[in-house]
């Protein structure tokens, strides 16, 4: 997506819940809007994403699933994820779609964290 670098990474974690029973239908319809996202680097400005998921400790019955976006300028990958969908149908649908899946009021705030590079350790 966006190729500029920046010493210290930038990542948003947003978490929601899905039915277990629905577990296929989001990896599937997850991974169509990854595809959407990825084929238009100049609607959606962010670097890379990760998806991962765990059941709930509290409902048998639910996966907690968070995504981590890693991107260069917090306010620009925001704005990018609030006007992907205005006047672009194809979008508008992927996203609903997606959020068709979690369980109502699952969905968490976005939160923004910035890397302490002073600490980075890769292997």
């Amino acid at each position: 997506m966006n190729t500029i670098k920046k010493e210290k990474e930038n990542i948003a974690i947003m978490r929601y819940r899905v039915k277990k029973t629905d577990h296929e239908k989001a990896l599937k319809v997850f991974r169509e809007y990854l595809d959407y996202e990825h084929a238009h680097p100049e609607i959606y400005h962010y670097n890379k994403t990760r998806y991962y998921y765990r059941d709930a400790p509290d409902n048998p019955d639910e996966e907690i699933w968070m995504f981590i976006d890693w991107f260069d300028d917090y306010d620009d990958y925001v704005h990018s994820l609030k006007t992907s969908t205005i006047n672009n149908p194809v979008a508008k649908d992927i996203q609903t779609r997606t959020v068709s899946l979690f369980v109502p009021n699952s969905l968490t705030e976005r939160e923004h964290w910035i890397e302490a590079e002073e600490l980075r350790v890769d292997f």
